[in-house]
């Protein structure tokens, strides 16, 4: 069975990509450590910022939420923080969280375009508030 996680990328027998390394059950089924690798060029300061993340962070939060997190940091280094922070916070499984951004030329210009990181304050503020309710663990 074919699914996606939040990305649009493939899962296999809802595996994920990284299972393919060493893993040779898988193989059966169609999970391959071939990579398929893609080239793109941007301008100077086309692009704001760059994000790797483990399925921690993707598994657990929209794509929007983690630019709007890291659109309120002062560093690359203080969004990478925040994003980890925040997903742990609300996360419901505890995936473990890992996060890296890359500032690209554009940095200074994060903010611009869009709502902002207002577009998903609310939802955020409603998410922690959530994950605080002590009786968020007997449901």
């Amino acid at each position: 069975m074919v699914s996606a996680d939040s990305f649009g990328e493939d899962r296999i027998a809802g595996l994920a990509n990284s299972r393919a390394f060493g893993d040779m059950r898988s193989k059966r089924i169609g999970v391959s450590a071939e990579p398929e690798i893609t080239r793109v060029e941007v301008g100077p300061a086309e692009y704001s910022f760059l994000v790797l993340m483990s399925d921690g962070i993707s598994g657990t939060l929209s794509d929007q939420e983690i630019v709007d997190v890291i659109k309120e940091a002062r560093t690359p280094e203080e969004g990478a923080k925040n994003v980890v922070n925040y997903a742990t916070e609300v996360s419901h499984d505890g995936d473990n969280a890992t996060c890296l951004v890359v500032r690209l030329g554009g940095w200074e210009r994060r903010s611009e375009g869009g709502v902002g990181s207002l577009g998903t304050k609310e939802i955020r503020d409603k998410r922690r508030t959530e994950a605080l309710d002590p009786r968020r663990g007997k449901q």
